[in-house]
């Protein structure tokens, strides 16, 4: 391992540890990162920044939806669910569906079709309900799925 290396790994590895710790997925972080050229300081920043938003929010309130940056990397807002204008990468950055290449349409239905019993089940408990049915049917019924589809076939 080169100097160098070894100093990205020591930088990467404290990040790693904060978002570990905060629940999430440090490998889909650092992979997504890597390849939009995030720096681990930013990634770090935007973790200090999420949990400060949090602990200056009157209890049992919510950040307003499109506060991109109160929900740390790695962590998806569920409530993208109830709209279909916007889809929030994993480094939490907004992307219009409207303005979305063809490709990322695809990718962000795969990935919605992938995880649907583990988005299903956080989706409702967040809204303190039980899920009920089948979560592919659940994923498929949701405005972001109905907006994702509905770009995809205007394109065709």
């Amino acid at each position: 391992m080169t100097d160098r290396e070894e100093w990205l790994d020591k930088e990467w590895s404290e990040v790693f540890t904060e978002l570990i710790s905060n629940g999430t997925d440090p490998a889909g972080v650092h992979r997504h990162a890597v390849g939009k050229m995030v720096s681990p300081e930013l990634v770090a920043e935007a973790l200090r920044r999420s949990f400060q938003i949090w602990a200056d929010l009157p209890e049992a309130q919510l950040p307003p939806f499109e506060q991109w940056d109160a929900i740390p990397p790695g962590k998806l807002d569920l409530r993208v669910f109830d709209q279909d204008i916007w889809w929030c990468d994993i480094l939490r950055s907004p992307h219009r569906l409207t303005e979305m290449s063809d490709g990322h349409l695809l990718n962000v239905v795969m990935l919605i079709q992938q995880r649907a019993k583990s988005f299903c089940a956080g989706y409702h408990f967040m809204r303190v309900e039980e899920p009920s049915g089948d979560p592919m049917v659940w994923s498929r019924s949701t405005v972001l799925m109905q907006g994702l589809l509905a770009e995809i076939e205007r394109r065709d």
